[in-house]
This record gives C-alpha cells, structure tokens and sequence, in this order.
C-alpha cells in the first residue's frame, strides 16, 4: 500500500509540474505579443521633419513612388501628397538589390535605416562641377531629392570658418531593407 502511496505522491507531483510549466509558457507567450508594437508608418513630410533626429533607426515610410533609378532600379523616389518633397530609398541585397519596375505610381511603403549622406570637398566640387555641365549621371529626380551642390561648398565652407566639421550633410536617405506596394 505504501507503495501505491508514494506512486501516487510522484505521479501528482510531476503532473504539478507539467501544470506549473504550461502556465508559465502561456504566460510568456502573451507577454511576448503583448510587446509587439505595431509599426508607426511615417509620411514623407514627417520623416524630412524629423530627418536629423531619425539617423540610423529603423523607419517605415510610404508614400507615392514617383520614380525609379534608370541604372537598374536601385533607388526609388517617394513623394508627399503634392510631390514638393521627396525621400530617396536606395535597394539593399535584402530586397534583391532593386525595386521592381512597377512601382512607379503607386504608393510604397519601405523600411529600412534612415541615413545621413556627408560629403567632404572634393565629392561636393565634383558633383557641383557635374551638375553644371549637365553630366552627372543622375537624373533630375535625384538632384529635385538633394538639391544643387553648389550651394553645399558655401556652407561648408561657412561651417569650416566656424572651426566645425569637414563634412557636412547634404541630404537623407532610406537604406532599404523591405518594401511592400499595395494590392489594387
């Protein structure tokens, strides 16, 4: 009888346990999707706001792909509402290495580390001396995204008087990492 006893007791106990196991996995388990937070999607007018503070995060960004790098569609080019600011999205090997030709027209949505472009003198001189004589082998998309070079030496060089860095910013972009277009 003692025998059956003590049977008894350890079979309890390891169903306790088993209890005490599947309560603390569920629980960890809904603490877990409790702590997903929902992923904020930012317009392009909001990411440009807020464009300095943004720097090496993780963002997620939609807006209408106006257009797409004719060098193999490695860069798209995502608009506000009425197309006067844009964002420059460049490929990674994560999606491909290129965005897919049709999206242009339609609005995207990416992710991906948002990034400061600095550039030093000589890089400034030359795409400045490239966009003046219309060889720079960028479109006008991409100088509407980032603005004229030539405006960039004058602060740099107003920066450098100034006793600061020999870089400066001279736009954003979005290193992408994923990008969705909606189904139609």
């Amino acid at each position: 009888m003692k025998i059956v006893n003590y049977l008894f007791i350890g079979a309890m106990a390891i169903a306790g346990i088993g209890m005490t196991a599947c309560s603390r996995s569920s629980k960890q388990a809904d603490e877990t999707i409790d702590s997903i937070a929902p992923v904020k999607v930012l317009s392009v007018d909001s990411v440009m706001a807020q464009a300095e503070s943004l720097v090496g995060d993780t963002v997620t960004v939609e807006g209408l792909c106006t257009h797409l790098c004719k060098h193999g569609g490695r860069k798209a080019f995502l608009a506000n509402a009425d197309t006067t600011v844009m964002v420059r999205c460049e490929a990674t090997q994560a999606i491909g290495g290129a965005f897919s030709p049709d999206c242009v027209g339609k609005t995207l949505t990416v992710e991906g580390v948002w990034q400061a472009q600095r550039l030093g003198r000589s890089e400034i001189a030359g795409m400045a001396e490239a966009q003046n004589s219309g060889n720079d082998g960028h479109c006008d998309t991409e100088q509407k995204a980032s603005g004229p070079a030539a405006g960039w030496l004058k602060t740099l060089d107003e920066q450098i008087a100034a006793g600061g860095d020999t870089t400066i910013v001279v736009g954003y972009f979005l290193e992408a990492s994923s990008y969705s277009v909606p189904v139609e």
